[in-house]
């Protein structure tokens, strides 16, 4: 669950919109807190989160299991491209290998 759920509304008043057209894109860094209305159309709204990584980096990611603890994982190369369904999927233990 999200560190925010308890303070959404605290945190909502200080944030400031950001109108983004069709066609337009911005780019922030993903740790600035950030969040999108619910979409009420019948429309879908689609988004591309991309991220930008160093050739030589070690891709790591970290995952709180069901015990609260802390696993450290390595990933491949290719991690990013590995999810189907982002949102489904972004909470899941890791299928990198288990450095912690």
């Amino acid at each position: 669950p999200s560190i925010f759920t308890n303070n959404s509304k605290e945190i909502k008043k200080k944030m400031k919109p950001i109108e983004v057209k069709a066609g337009e894109a911005l780019m922030f860094h993903q740790r600035l807190v950030h969040y999108s209305p619910i979409n009420n159309s019948n429309k879908a709204r689609i988004s591309l989160i991309s991220s930008l990584v160093p050739k030589d980096a070690t891709i790591i990611q970290y995952y709180l299991n069901h015990n609260k603890e802390l696993e450290t994982f390595q990933m491949s190369k290719d991690f990013f491209f590995q999810y189907d369904n982002f949102i489904e999927e972004k909470n899941r233990r890791p299928k990198g290998v288990k450095i912690e």
